[in-house]
């Protein structure tokens, strides 16, 4: 795998590229929330199983959200760092 800048690591991950992210454990990947479809297709994922969705802080993610956004806003408000 080649090294390359954080800059250009998240311009990739930012146009739709799947990107790895090495952990200590089990490695992941990660695709913008509008490339989703890149990850069920890669681990041949059953669309009924929800992705994991993540991001700096909770506005970042409503507009991904497709339930009901005040439930998840009062447990970001209580839980959230």
């Amino acid at each position: 795998m080649p090294y390359v800048s954080l800059d250009q690591y998240i311009e990739a991950a930012r146009t739709g590229h799947i990107i790895a992210l090495p952990t200590d454990t089990v490695g992941g990947v990660a695709v913008a929330p509008d490339h989703s479809a890149k990850i069920y297709q890669l681990k041949q994922r059953s669309l009924d199983k929800p992705l994991i969705l993540m991001g700096a802080n909770a506005e970042n993610l409503w507009p991904y959200v497709t339930m009901d956004a005040s439930q998840w806003q009062t447990m970001a408000d209580r839980y959230w760092p």
